[in-house]
């Protein structure tokens, strides 16, 4: 390896080392923003029970504030980075070697080197020369690395702050889980619900049970509508409080299939049905009595309790059913 290889070998070993530390100090400050960030929102949420838009505003905050630092800490430094960029901040560190390395950089072009009446032995001399002062260069205050350590360090304190919150905090668990999928039907109150029964008949009733787990409500509502019939207005009805945390309602007259649902805070059930069933009843019976000829008597339509005829009188049998 001759002295100019040698003196752009040792060059792009510190532009290497330089982009690495730079893509670590890019990745741990994003981090670290988008943690703190995350953290805040979370609290905030816990607090104030975001809607859906707010949720995915953070979301999208995170993701910005992500993807804006790693552009402009990273790849904007990266792409800018050259040699000349590197040789000036070698000056910043050693001011004597500015002219050095300038040279010895405008020398690795033959005709630049003729041009500048250098000979070949003295351009060969001069890369020697600055490759050298290159490798003795201190380079702590280029590559701080102990800075980036340092708040790599808080980023995991953060991270496993978070951790621990997660698991022993269960609407942290739950913040964490509205801001990550903002359209998730998650609320920090879970309502349990259970039916007397999933089919009813005519004169009977259902009871609607509710059960809060989770953050407590002050009340909650059973709202009711028709079966199959979307754009049906929901019935509100107040359900009562059995315990702090179980309400109950009980839905009577109902002659067809319904859906309920049940609200309690901001938490909302999915909509349920209860089908009603209608057996086949018989409403009415009534004998027509045909009588035999040497009666001369005309039929008669009689109530099935009062079957009266003499011999030879044929019944006949009329139900009238409820459908």
């Amino acid at each position: 390896m001759n002295a100019r290889e040698r003196f752009d070998q040792t060059l792009a070993s510190f532009m290497h080392r330089k982009r690495t530390f730079l893509t670590s100090s890019a990745a741990v400050w994003a981090s670290l923003a988008c943690v703190v960030l995350a953290l805040a929102f979370i609290l905030i949420d816990i607090k104030l029970e975001f809607a859906v838009f707010w949720r995915w505003l953070a979301l999208g905050s995170l993701l910005g504030t992500g993807a804006l630092l790693l552009s402009t800490l990273w790849l904007y430094r990266i792409l800018r980075y050259r040699r000349r960029r590197a040789i000036r901040e070698l000056e910043t560190v050693r001011s004597d070697l500015g002219q050095l390395l300038r040279t010895s950089d405008e020398l690795g072009d033959e005709d630049r080197a003729r041009e500048l009446g250098f000979s070949p032995a003295l351009a060969e001399a001069l890369s020697r020369q600055a490759g050298d002062e290159i490798e003795s260069t201190p380079t702590e205050t280029l590559l701080p690395w102990r800075t980036v350590r340092r708040v790599a360090a808080v980023l995991l304190l953060l991270v496993i702050a978070g951790i621990v919150m997660g698991i022993a905090w269960p609407d942290f668990r739950t913040a964490a889980t509205r801001i990550a999928l903002p359209n998730a039907p998650v609320s920090y109150t879970v309502l349990e619900i259970e039916t007397s029964s999933a089919e009813f008949e005519r004169e009977q009733s259902v009871t609607i049970q509710a059960r809060v787990v989770g953050r407590p409500v002050d009340g909650a509502e059973l709202q009711l509508r028709p079966a199959g019939q979307a754009d049906a207005e929901w019935r509100p009805l107040t359900m009562q409080s059995d315990r702090a945390d179980q309400f109950s309602a009980e839905v009577a007259g109902w002659v067809e299939s319904f859906e309920f649902r049940v609200l309690a805070g901001r938490a909302r059930t999915p909509a349920q049905m209860v089908r009603f069933i209608d057996p086949p009843r018989v409403e009415e019976c009534t004998v027509t009595l045909v009588f035999p000829d040497y009666t001369q008597l005309p039929s008669r339509v009689v109530p099935l309790q009062r079957i009266v005829g003499v011999v030879g009188t044929k019944a006949q049998l009329h139900f009238r059913l409820n459908h």
